[in-house]
């Protein structure tokens, strides 16, 4: 914490059971980090505001499919 909003590194969970673990800048995720839905689905990499932004690898909780590259607004980028 610094002055009462989350700084660096921690980690969120959602009313749903999914989870955020990476870092914060200013109460917002912000950087590298972890999404876990609750559904097994699994995005590492760049994140913002609990969305992937940047470069990222998400992985279907089945392990069929997998993505690797870059995202914006939590789509796919190229």
């Amino acid at each position: 914490m610094q002055n009462h909003r989350r700084h660096g590194r921690g980690k969120f969970l959602f009313s749903d059971g999914s989870f955020y673990q990476g870092y914060w800048k200013n109460d917002i995720p912000y950087g590298f980090g972890r999404l876990i839905r609750v559904n097994g689905d699994y995005y590492e990499g760049m994140c913002q505001n609990f969305k992937a932004n940047g470069k990222g690898t998400f992985k279907d909780f089945k392990g069929q499919y997998t993505y690797k590259g870059d995202w914006i607004e939590d789509k796919k980028n190229g």
